[in-house]
Parts: structure tokens; sequence; C-alpha cells
């Protein structure tokens, strides 16, 4: 028998034996423990049939929850299970961690039904973040969508669901105070790829209770949402319904393509500010976690440069450039999230600015100068996410981004000091949907890539293996595939040759633009 768990458990000993679950089976746990009972009585049902009874003592022939605040060495989020002959034991130190033990018995019973194999497992997480993206303003996913991959980032220990709310082709987020936001910023007319229209409006968001059901539906689940309200650029859904936002003031229309816009927040009127706390203000109050994602990706600075109210700005704070008055900017939104007891972060290139602020965490995901950007930051003791996109971006095909090559990558790269590698946060992965328009797309690209990127956030580099990952994951899809997941196969995700340089071009091709094709043909195949 082996255990066939993912992400792999950090310390495994295989024992002779098994423990059969019957119907005499009881479920034991301690009374602070009764969040995390629903959840493992669920998944007992699925994978046996059987439906427990459930008492406060523990004994022969019963699986045990146990919290004990003596357990700090597993931290918030690790646990120990103990599977005898006779009993299971499953303690930690936290509710966070019997989660995440309950994680882990489920995948053993969803492999072994009623026999499981004795075992005995200490396990603790490499990183304390680890997230997944999913971008919902290139095309729009209901709620039950956003709750359904809320599950399945549970499934796979995951502890962060990054929601990107706001970006140039809509506004998803119900704003009281600018019901424009959403009246007019949340529809596009058309959606136009490779220079053709579809002629059919794309419009949708969340209303303020349909957040607060989400929000409560993740923390049920132990995963914080990390909202995100990208500015200066990819604002122009914003400025669609407030044209007063930008620097000349222009009626625009939300984004009807993709890219990079140069159209952006002007950084010079205050009343561009007072916009923004205010609906900063609305979005504090529904996300109780304590990171603001706020964009500061791909900003081109052109209106900037022509607009006298940035260049005042510039002279009056006695900046150097434009990429400075982007430093002055993200600064302003985060000493105001500071003051409300949250914290920013921003996409990498805010780094550029050079005076940014020493709060803003900062996340990774392309950084041209061979990494050594990031580098610097994390060793000058700047908290770093990485989501680098040459391995963790979902939404490439896989003849770009192969399953090894995902499962592979060491967010630490050559260069971070020893004693600086405790400035990673952790790692995520993003879907962005500029191409992705059901969930039968989400599935394909998110799973398997998810399942190596949950295993990369939690096990220890030397515990990886990728030719054991992938025996392990045979099990782990086919619990996926009774929760519906139609997800790539191995040979699917690790497409090479000729067809992968089809794949890639097919999928560029809707950029329409062949020498992005041949630039990340040339950089995938460095990497």
């Amino acid at each position: 028998m082996s255990i066939n768990v993912i992400p792999k458990p950090n310390h495994i000993i295989l024992k002779e034996g098994v423990f059969n679950i019957n119907q005499s089976t009881k479920i034991s746990f301690d009374e602070n423990a009764r969040p995390i009972l629903k959840f493992l009585e669920q998944y007992i049902k699925q994978a046996t049939g059987l439906e427990l009874a459930n008492s406060n003592e523990t004994g022969v022939n019963s699986i045990t929850l146990n919290l004990d605040d003596n357990l700090v060495d597993l931290g918030k989020e690790g646990y120990k299970i103990n599977i005898l002959q006779k009993q299971i034991l499953l303690d930690a130190c936290t509710i966070h961690g019997l989660f995440y033990g309950v994680q882990t018995l489920r995948q053993i019973m969803n492999d072994n039904n009623c026999n499981l194999p004795c075992v005995e497992i200490e396990d603790v997480p490499r990183y304390e973040y680890r997230g997944y993206m999913l971008d919902v303003c290139r095309h729009f996913f209901d709620k039950e969508v956003v709750k359904r991959m809320i599950d399945l980032s549970a499934l796979h220990k995951l502890n962060i669901f990054h929601w990107h709310l706001t970006d140039d082709q809509g506004f998803r987020i119900e704003i009281k105070k600018y019901e424009k936001l959403t009246k007019i910023g949340s529809v596009r007319k058309e959606t136009i790829i490779s220079n053709k229209s579809d002629n059919k409006p794309h419009g949708g968001y969340y209303t303020v209770d349909d957040i607060k059901e989400v929000v409560e539906y993740a923390k049920e689940r132990y995963i914080t949402i990390v909202p995100e309200f990208d500015m200066p650029g990819h604002f122009l859904s914003l400025l669609a319904s407030y044209p007063n936002l930008g620097c000349n003031g222009k009626q625009l229309e939300v984004g009807t393509r993709f890219g990079v816009i140069n159209d952006i927040a002007c950084a010079g009127k205050e009343s561009t500010y007072e916009f923004i706390f205010d609906v900063l203000e609305e979005i504090i109050d529904l996300f109780p976690g304590e990171l603001i994602h706020i964009g500061g990706d791909e900003v081109p600075k052109e209106r900037w440069i022509e607009c006298p109210d940035c260049q005042n700005k510039i002279k009056e704070e006695n900046l150097n450039n434009e990429e400075e008055l982007q430093g002055y900017f993200t600064n302003r939104i985060a000493e105001f999230l500071k003051e409300k007891g949250k914290r920013a972060v921003t996409w990498n290139e805010s780094l550029k600015a050079g005076n940014l602020d020493d709060s803003v965490v900062v996340q990774h995901w392309m950084d041209p100068d061979k990494h050594q950007n990031t580098i610097k930051a994390i060793n000058d003791d700047r908290t770093m996410i990485i989501s680098d996109f040459f391995h963790v971006y979902l939404d490439y095909p896989y003849g770009m981004t192969t399953l090894q090559k995902t499962y592979e990558f060491n967010p630490v790269f050559e260069g971070v000091k020893k004693d600086k590698v405790k400035n990673i946060l952790g790692v995520e992965a993003p879907l962005w949907t500029e191409y992705v328009t059901n969930i039968e797309k989400i599935d394909y690209l998110t799973f398997p890539r998810l399942s190596a990127l949950a295993e990369i956030g939690w096990t220890n580099e030397s515990d990886r293996d990728y030719n054991d990952f992938i025996d392990r994951l045979k099990s782990l899809n086919d619990l996926l595939s009774k929760s519906g997941v139609r997800y790539a196969t191995v040979t699917q995700a690790n497409v090479k040759g000729l067809k992968a340089k089809i794949e890639v071009c097919k999928h560029f091709k809707q950029v329409n633009n062949i020498f992005s094709i041949i630039i990340e043909l040339i950089k995938s195949k460095k990497k």
C-alpha cells in the first residue's frame, strides 16, 4: 500500500495493518473542532457511503479530532495523523491544522475506501502563502463558479484565493457610493479578438451580498480572499464610468480589446485619490483579510507625460520622473490601507519606481532582467510572493508551460541569500481569462498545474520528485473526476515538439501578433 496525497506530506512512516471504517466507527471530536466535523462526515460519506455517528469520547474504532495547544511546533497549519489498526488520531494546534489534516484523510479514503493503511504523518507547510488567482474581469464567472474554485483550492491545501475584480474590460464589484462603476463599468459592448468582434455585450458583477456569501464560504474552508482593485493602469472601466478620473477627462468606453491600454488613472489630481479611497473603504468592509492587491502592473506613462496635473505633482513632490510618480501614487494608497489595518500588494513593476514603501508586498510575475530586480528586493528584505510567468501562469497553453516545467519550478531564485529566503511569503498560480470563456477551459488549464503549484507551496524542496508526483496524481485526478473536474491528462499537460509549437501558435494567434509568438517560443525554449 502507498499514501497518494497531494501535496505530499513532509513526514510519512507507513506501517503494517489497516484501519477499517465501518458502520460502528464513531467520530470523536474536541468541541472546538466542531466546524471541521461536517467536512469529515461529508468526505467519509463520499468515499465509503457511510454516515457515522459522533461522540465526545475517544476509543476503539473511532476517528478522533483533537486540538492540542502544546503542539506549537506544528504552527498554525501543521497537523499529525496516526492511523492505527483500532483508531485514527488527528491532532493539531489550531483548527486550520485540523482542516488540512482532514484534507489528507480525504485523499487517503478516496484511494482506499474503507480500509486505510496504518501510517504516521507529521506535516507542516513550506510557505504560509499558497494561492490561486482567478480573473473575472476579462470574462465574468458567477459566484457558484468562484465557490467551486475555492473548494478545489481547499482540497489542495491552498489558503489564498486572489480575486481579480477590476480591469479595463470590466468592473465586477458593487460599490454603493459609485453606482456607475457597475451600471456602466461592468458591461463592455463587445469583445474583439484578432480584430474580430463577437458583437455581443459582456458583463456581470457581484453584489455586496454575493461578496459576503463568497467571503464566508472561503472562511469556512480556511481560505483568505485577497481582492484586487487594479490601479493606476488597467483602469479603463472606471474611466468609462467616471471620466474625471483620467488625465484628459475624455469620455471613454469599457475596454473591448485585451492588452495594455494608455488611458490610466490621473496621479496628479487629488480627486482621483479621494475617489480611490472611497472605493477602498467599501472593499475593506467586505474583505477581512490583511492583504489588498492594488495592481500596479503594465502602466504606460504617455498620459502622465502630457498631463499638467501629473507634471505639477512631480514638481510638488520633488520627484524625478513618471516612474517615481507611480511610486508616489502607490505609496499614497499603501499609507491609506495601513491606516485601516491593511497591507498593500502590487505586481513587481512597482519596484521600478525606486521609492516604494517598505510595507508593500510585491508579487513577482515577470522580471526581464533575469529576476535580478526580484532577487535584489528579496535580499533587501522586501516581502515577496512568487508567481513566475514562465512556470505558474495557468492561462498559457501546455505547449509553452508543461506540467513538468511547473512542477520543477523552485521559487527561490539563484542569488537569493539563505538568510533572506524567509522574505518569500509564498507562491501563487494566476489564471487570466482573456481567452477563457467557460468552466471547461478553467478546468483544463488549471488542473493538473494547480496540483503541482500546491506541492511547490507545501512540500519541502528536498522531498519533491516529479515521477513520484505523477504516480500520486492518478489518485487525486480520480477524486477530481468525482467532483466533475475536466482536467488535462498528463500526456496533454506535457505536450512536446511540433504539437507544442502548434499549440503555442494557436494561442498567440488570438492576439494577432506574430512577434509575440516568436518571442514567447524563444523565451520558453531558453527557460
